[in-house]
This record gives structure tokens, C-alpha cells and sequence, in this order.
């Protein structure tokens, strides 16, 4: 972790999909002097600020945007101006930040929010066999991160070796090659697993980094929604055993 003496009140959460990141944001969101909002410059991560929800009983604050700012393109095109307003918007709380999945090589959205130089948050989710269930059963639910209270759908995904090896390739690559860009970049950032955020007082490292109070953070909005014991997300569970035994790899079989 780099250090950090005074703390940076302006960071971005950089992750790979599914390593529990819209938990990570529920979480810090739910410190008294953190504001954190979701992927801002992705294609999926951005409500359509309508006039339906302008008019809605309790708007949301990103609704009082000027309609331009819908457009994914001009939002990166134009990140620095773009960054000012949400700024003003929520100058209320002292630490301000957003969430940015790490994207392929030459992600362009990535690659701009690198070059902003805000402190930066990178979050690991080192159980790769977790973090391709989750993804597999996306696919095959159409269902993402569930709300607390919520019930979510349960389902089974066939284990493939040779599609589990490749998505475990391509994940290492682009995590490796945006942290090497992340540390070149000169911005002050640490890194913290995605089971050590989720355990209690997880996440009083990241309060320090920003120069915060620790012990303030409550209960997240979102759960995880797939079981600990990873195996039993497969429909074919005793080949995914086979595998993780062949690899090395059996503390994969269960998270927690």
C-alpha cells in the first residue's frame, strides 16, 4: 500500500467485474463523510437521468445534471468538467469518489480515469473460481447484485475447464497490466481483498487511507448473493473439484 500521511479525499474504486464491488460501494456509501457512486463511465452503470425521475418524490442528486451528461461518450470525452460537477454536487461529504471497472487494454474510459490521478482504491477478489460463478450465473439468471431483504434466484452453471482457464487468463492480464498503470500513474493507492472489505472493521484501512475516522462504517445495502461454498454453484461440482486438486488450487472450493 502506498503511503499515505495526510489522506486523499478524492479516489476512484477500481475493480474487475464481479469481485463484490457494488457491495464495496454499499459499504463506503454507508460511512458518515464518504460519498461513492457506481460506474459512472461505463455503458451499464449509469441511470438515464429521465425527466420521470426528475420528477420523482426523492430524485436522485444526479438527476439535476444537465441532460448532456447521459451521453457516455461526452461524459469521457469531457471526464475533467464532468468530474467538477459531481464534485459540486456532493461537496457535502469530505471523501468523494466513484467506482471504474478495469476494462480491456485499451479501455478508453479506464485509461482517462488513470490519468486523472485521483488516490486510488484497487479491490482483488483473489478467489478466481468465485469470481467466474458469479459471472457464469449472471449470464444465465439475467440478475446482478441483490438488495438486502431481497430473495435471489437460485441456479447451477455447468464448470468448463478450458472456458474457466481462459476467463482466469484474461482476468489476470487486465487486473495486472491497470495496477501497473494505476502505481506509473504517481497516484497514491492501496489494494484490499474482497473478503477482508466484507469481514467487520474490512474496510478501517481504506477509512485511513483517505484520512477519515475508522470504526464508522454500518451494514451495506446490498448481500452476496451466491453461497461461500463455491462448488455447489456447478451443476458439475466434482469437475471443478478435479480441477482445483489438479492446480493447486482447493482453497478455491470455499469463500469466505
Amino acid at each position: 500500500m502506498a503511503k499515505n500521511p495526510v489522506g486523499h479525499r478524492r479516489f476512484v474504486l477500481f475493480s474487475m467485474p464481479r469481485t463484490g464491488s457494488n457491495m464495496m460501494v454499499s459499504l463506503l456509501k454507508s460511512h458518515p463523510r464518504i460519498a461513492c457512486l457506481s460506474a459512472i463511465f461505463s455503458k451499464v452503470g449509469w441511470t438515464d437521468w429521465s425527466e420521470a425521475d426528475r420528477k420523482a418524490p426523492r430524485p436522485h442528486k444526479l438527476a439535476a445534471l444537465p441532460a448532456k451528461w447521459n451521453d457516455r461518450d461526452t461524459r469521457i470525452a469531457e471526464m475533467e468538467a464532468f468530474l467538477e460537477r459531481l464534485l459540486a454536487l456532493y461537496g457535502g461529504k469530505p471523501a468523494f469518489g466513484f467506482k471504474q471497472h478495469l476494462g480491456g487494454l485499451s479501455d478508453r474510459a479506464t485509461r482517462r480515469v488513470v490519468e486523472q490521478r485521483w488516490a486510488a482504491v484497487i479491490l482483488e477478489r483473489s478467489n478466481l473460481l468465485a469470481a467466474y460463478s458469479s459471472d457464469r450465473l449472471v449470464e444465465e439468471t439475467g440478475e446482478g447484485s441483490v438488495m438486502v431483504g431481497e430473495t435471489p434466484t437460485r441456479a447451477t452453471v455447468p464448470f468448463d475447464a478450458a472456458d474457466f482457464e481462459e476467463f482466469v487468463t484474461r482476468r489476470r492480464t487486465n487486473y495486472d497490466h491497470w495496477s501497473r498503470e494505476v502505481a506509473a500513474s504517481g497516484a497514491p493507492y492501496m489494494t484490499i481483498d474482497y473478503c477482508d472489505a466484507r469481514a467487520p472493521g474490512g474496510l478501517d484501512p481504506v477509512a485511513e487511507f483517505l484520512g477519515l475516522e475508522t470504526g464508522q462504517f454500518g451494514d451495506p445495502s446490498t448481500r452476496k448473493r451466491n453461497p461461500d461454498d463455491i462448488l455447489s454453484r456447478f451443476s458439475n461440482p466434482d469437475e471443478a473439484r478435479a480441477w482445483l486438486e489438479a492446480n493447486g488450487r482447493i482453497d478455491w472450493a470455499v469463500e469466505e
